[in-house]
């Protein structure tokens, strides 16, 4: 590994450092500026936990970046001043060497600025995500867009083939859920469907509505399990990603991001209708009608066959267009952006806490990706552009808004809830009874993270088969060893919250 090849993933780690950093930054800097501004006393803004890494005191406020990026808190001491105060002393004034802290006699707060200050870190957050949505859309040749539900190839004696479903129909629910998207349908059959019943899905066909039964098949990789509906691909052109050397295709002039509209004059539809074309071709000449930049060529190549396949080939890897489009880049308008990434976590919640399906909580459960994933994702998208990037930070940011407005204790949403509580009854929870609520929901939260990082889909690739305590266990379970990769409907949040 030579020093350039260093100095890039140097750069590429400290890129994914700063990019988590300016979501939480952001985050926190709704909750010290609202806090500033409505009069309250501010101890500390902090990025990360742990042992600082900086910190500089400036005016009456500590700042600080610390060792574990894991996320942020802003220390406002009036949020509750006799609950937390006792927990965290570290704020209070000290006293003489060796005594405990002085107590402080802060003026109350009234409860709708604590409302107001617990709800500008998520704003924070919405307000980048509005200001990355109109940065993508303002782009020049900004690549977004989903495969829509249309169907564009169905593989013949497939479970979806004998199911009834035909090139041309339009999916439009899966499961009675509503679909928009390719990305949508797939995020439906793996959340909602069973494998043991398969979905139930509503397609439209020229003017008519019916409903059909489709079987899933649980595709397994690297501990990661999908369920899909096999042999099914959407109406997409068939871009060529990749081009052999010294094959045939070289030869005959294909290029790498070439879209093949024809093949013999038939109309292409998607990647699988073009393998299946070629592999009923075989060694005969095969004319394809290619679009370049703008530009329409015909192209004549003569397959070749490859005795270790068993089959006629050309020398291309094919794709369909919008294979490599991740779901922050499904749409252009930055309303659909935001609303796209709202949906998401809510259906994520959704699945989690009211499911709907049989055992749709526990594919919840196992699709849900931690930090890990944010870094492995993020990482990719960093070699993938700067638009990936702002997408993602988007998504990221969405998620972040709508999780810490949960109402849980620790979390902004705990405080607006505790709030609301207040102005209602008209009385504050007694500090003992707070100081043990928060205490044990930050246990819990910290546990919660803890487990979502071992049990995250990137974790578990490096994971052993049997973790210790499951090794008294038998499992019965059967999957299948040689499927294709597999990629979980991952939502991604950065744990964080205001500590009083």
């Amino acid at each position: 590994m030579d020093w350039m090849h260093i100095l890039v993933i140097a750069m590429r780690v400290v890129m994914v450092v700063l990019l988590v950093g300016l979501v939480i930054f952001v985050h926190e800097l709704g909750h010290f500026l609202a806090a500033r501004r409505l009069g309250l006393v501010v101890d500390v803004f902090s990025l990360g936990f742990g042992p600082a890494l900086w910190k500089r005191k400036i005016g009456s406020v500590e700042y600080k970046i610390c060792a574990i990026p894991l996320g942020g808190y802003v220390a406002i001491p009036q949020l509750d001043p006799d609950g937390m105060e006792a927990v965290q002393g570290e704020n209070a004034p000290a006293g003489k060497e060796g005594a405990p802290p002085l107590p402080r006699h802060l003026p109350p707060v009234a409860p709708w600025k604590r409302v107001v200050v617990a709800v500008a870190g998520p704003l924070g957050n919405v307000l980048l995500a509005v200001v990355l949505a109109w940065g993508i859309y303002l782009t020049p040749h900004a690549v977004t867009g989903g495969a829509s539900t249309l169907i564009g190839t169905v593989e013949e004696d497939s479970p979806a083939w004998t199911a009834g479903l035909r090139s041309g129909q339009v999916i439009e629910r899966v499961n009675g859920a509503r679909v928009a998207t390719w990305y949508d349908f797939m995020i439906e059959c793996h959340l909602a469907g069973d494998p043991s019943r398969g979905v139930t899905l509503v397609v439209q066909e020229s003017n008519a509505v019916r409903q059909v039964q489709v079987p899933l098949m649980t595709l397994t990789n690297a501990g990661i399990h999908l369920n899909t509906v096999a042999g099914l691909a959407p109406k997409s052109f068939c871009i060529i990603g990749d081009v052999v050397s010294n094959s045939v295709a070289e030869a005959g002039g294909l290029r790498a991001h070439d879209a093949i509209r024809k093949v013999n004059a038939l109309p292409i539809v998607g990647a699988l209708q073009f393998v299946n074309l070629l592999a009923v071709n075989g060694t005969n000449e095969v004319v394809l009608e290619v679009l370049r930049q703008r530009e329409t060529l015909t192209v004549r190549l003569l397959p070749r066959m490859d005795v270790a396949l068993g089959k006629a080939v050309i020398g291309v890897r094919p794709m369909d267009e919008f294979s490599d489009v991740p779901a922050w880049m499904q749409y252009s308008n930055p309303w659909r952006q935001i609303k796209s990434d709202g949906l998401a976590v809510f259906r994520l919640l959704q699945a989690l806490f009211f499911p709907q399906h049989k055992g749709e909580s526990q594919r919840a459960a196992k699709s849900v990706g931690g930090m890990p994933t944010i870094v492995v994702v993020l990482w990719g998208a960093i070699q993938s552009g700067l638009l990936n990037c702002l997408g993602l930070l988007r998504m990221i940011s969405i998620n972040l808004a709508i999780i810490n407005l949960l109402p849980i204790p620790v979390l902004d949403g705990g405080h607006v809830m505790f709030a609301l509580l207040e102005m209602i009854t008209r009385r504050k929870l007694p500090p003992k009874v707070m100081a043990v609520i928060v205490n044990f929901f930050a246990v819990l939260l910290i546990g919660l993270m803890l487990l979502l990082i071992v049990c995250d889909p990137v974790m578990r690739r490096f994971a052993p088969k049997q973790w210790p305590w499951q090794r008294t266990a038998v499992s019965a379970a059967v999957s299948p060893t040689n499927a294709p990769s597999a990629t979980p409907a991952a939502a991604v949040g950065v744990g964080e919250g205001v500590a009083p």
